[in-house]
């Protein structure tokens, strides 16, 4: 199992936000999203932690290490606020069952969280103030915004695939 840097944490809210799935300890992935330092999310493991927590993290960490000019085309690490962000939106959509986002940088230190399946795309972008979401079900496209994305994601869940992509890399 990956080590993360030991950081005083408890878990069940992100940034002051209830998780709706998560029954356990309440301030683990809070402090998580408040004690962002030289890596992009700290987090000590915990039996507590919902199993979807380690791999984004590491994923984020991953995209907050970056070097300048990562992309040829003057792209920034992933930006802290953008990870805060993130991991708020996930706090809010992910249960025991959902399958894990497909997660890539933006240039300007977003992020931005894919799911697929039966249908459905869904496709989340994290860039402070062009945050968005896109989603099409059955080929009819919609952008709205994340607080529409998180009331419709429970009715999406069910037809998303599991991404291996993500635990691959």
């Amino acid at each position: 199992m990956s080590e993360y840097a030991l950081e005083h944490a408890d878990l069940s809210s992100l940034g002051g936000l209830k998780l709706p799935h998560y029954s356990g300890s309440s301030s683990l992935l809070a402090e998580a999203s408040r004690s962002l330092r030289k890596r992009v999310v700290d987090l000590v493991i915990s039996a507590d932690l919902p199993l979807w927590v380690p791999p984004v993290i590491e994923r984020i960490n991953e995209f907050g290490a970056l070097a300048p000019n990562w992309d040829t085309y003057g792209g920034v690490p992933v930006s802290k606020a953008n990870a805060r962000h993130a991991l708020d939106f996930l706090a809010r959509v992910m249960g025991p069952d959902t399958p894990l986002p497909w997660i890539a940088p933006l240039g300007k230190g977003g992020l931005q969280l894919d799911w697929a399946g039966d249908g459905v795309e869904l496709e989340i972008v994290i860039d402070g103030w062009d945050s968005s979401a896109l989603i099409a079900v059955d080929d009819d496209e919609h952008e709205v915004r994340l607080g529409r994305a998180i009331v419709l994601f429970p009715t999406l869940a069910p037809r998303l695939s599991d991404n291996e992509a993500l635990r691959a890399s």
